[in-house]
């Protein structure tokens, strides 16, 4: 019971390890296995837990990517265009 996060600071901390592994997760299935679908379904479990972070824009490069890569020209566009938005001049535009 002692390593349950029960005050605000251990919540905090559990659910910023959680959604790194997210991420992590989705980027395996993006780069090491090639697997797009998979990959896209990890970021939209991402953003249902977490609405408000966008990991500085790699959830949407992630998402362009994938789509890019699936020759969804529209979906592609879409998340170029709210990286170019949002996250102009960081590391995922």
């Amino acid at each position: 019971m002692s390593n349950v996060p029960l005050t605000k600071e251990k919540m905090d901390s559990s659910n910023s390890m959680i959604a790194k592994a997210y991420v992590k997760l989705a980027k395996l299935f993006q780069f090491e296995l090639n697997d797009c679908d998979q990959a896209i379904n990890t970021y939209d479990s991402f953003l249902k837990r977490f609405p408000d972070s966008l990991m500085g824009g790699d959830i949407y490069l992630g998402y362009y990517y994938c789509y890019n890569k699936m020759g969804n020209a529209g979906k592609a566009a879409y998340y170029k265009n709210l990286l170019s938005n949002q996250f102009a001049g960081s590391k995922a535009s």
